[in-house]
């Protein structure tokens, strides 16, 4: 596991590959996540976001009050506790990786029409679409991606004429908390 966490980040940094290339190649390389799931370009994302592997814990980056939903705290009011203990990434490579992601290198590298042009022809392909079937497709953004980007998936597949036959209700919450329909 500690050879494949610094195999991830050099290969991120010193070869800037993305993360959805190194997914792939994990999973090629039969590399269990830490769920045991296979890899995904959000996990490999996760990972190298992840202070643990410098040896730092950070605490309090979601709270949730009684009755309210779960929400993510803004940096300054996370709890962090600096070399807890002893990293298995250098924190020179660790922060590089987090130079990478925040230099617009990795910001908008798919122009909207070519992202929509993709999500046109996954479509024509499968004849429908999902956010499974966006984060299998080879070539294709991850959904998160499309969430981003258009602000929601249906408002991407609207852009392209898709009409899902999914139905999406609002969450009705009562007083003891969130019910689903």
């Amino acid at each position: 596991e500690v050879k494949a966490v610094c195999w991830v980040f050099e290969t991120f940094v010193n070869e800037r590959t993305g993360t959805r290339p190194i997914a792939r190649l994990l999973n090629e390389q039969g590399i269990p996540s830490p769920s045991g799931r296979p890899w995904t370009e959000v996990k490999v994302r996760a990972l190298l976001h992840n202070e643990k592997y410098i040896g730092n814990l950070v605490y309090a980056r979601r709270s949730c009050k009684l009755r309210r939903r779960n929400v993510v705290n803004p940096p300054e009011l996370w709890i962090r506790r600096e070399q807890a203990f002893e990293g298995i990434v250098p924190r020179e490579l660790f922060f590089k990786a987090q130079d990478r992601f925040a230099s617009n290198e990795l910001r908008h590298r798919h122009p909207e029409a070519e992202m929509l042009d993709k999500l046109r022809a996954l479509l024509q392909k499968h004849g429908h679409l999902s956010s499974e079937l966006i984060d299998e497709a080879r070539g294709v953004p991850q959904s998160n991606t499309y969430r981003k980007r258009f602000g929601s998936l249906l408002a991407a597949y609207r852009r392209i004429g898709f009409k899902t036959r999914r139905t999406y209700q609002p969450e009705v919450t009562g007083h003891l908390g969130k019910i689903d329909r």
